[in-house]
Order: structure tokens, then sequence, then C-alpha cells
């Protein structure tokens, strides 16, 4: 008989047929308290907006939160659409203007 408290040596010594019996039980076993789990998050998270003065539908809607697009700062002058906002690494065109002695004022917009 396989208890929920034995090593796993000691389940490796268990019939692979109560091992695979025990083995669906407890697939079972979480999934349903994953479901269990889940509903009282959800139901933690759905008071915890309304104490806020929120719905849950209005704090998942991301379209308000979305970062805008960052201010583009610079432009290739020898390719328009090459543009740069400042932000992370350089571009290639960057380093290759600065290379030849240009400045970044001189390519800003």
């Amino acid at each position: 008989m396989i208890d929920s408290k034995m090593s796993a040596e000691d389940l490796a010594k268990s019939p692979l047929k109560e091992l695979l019996e025990f083995q669906t039980k407890l697939n079972k076993a979480v999934e349903l308290r994953k479901k269990s789990e889940k509903y009282e998050v959800y139901a933690k998270i759905t008071a915890l907006a309304s104490e806020s003065g929120f719905s849950l539908d209005e704090l998942l809607n991301q379209k308000s939160l979305k970062k805008t697009p960052a201010i583009v700062k610079y432009r290739n002058p020898n390719n328009q659409a090459e543009t740069w906002a400042g932000r992370g690494r350089k571009p290639k065109w960057v380093d290759q203007l600065l290379a030849e002695g240009k400045s970044l004022e001189d390519f800003a917009v």
C-alpha cells in the first residue's frame, strides 16, 4: 500500500500498478487544488480591485497602461527612414557617423 509520506526509495519498491494508480490520483488531486487556489486568488484580486475602486476588467485592460512609443531624437542624414530615440544601444549608423567625427547634435531632429 502506497502512503504519501513514503520516501522515493520506498515508493520505487512498490508495484508499478500501485504507483500508476497513485500517480493518477495525485494528478487529479493536483488539478483540483489548482482550480481551488486559482478561484481563491481570483476572489482576492477581485476584492482588492474593488476596494481600490476598480473592476478587474478595468485593471486588465492594458490599452490605457501601454507605453507610448519613444520620441525620435535623431535621424540618419543619409537615410531618413533610420531613426533613433536615444534609448538603448546606438544603431550602427549612429556609430558610423560618430566615427566620422560628427556629433549627435549634427543629426538631431
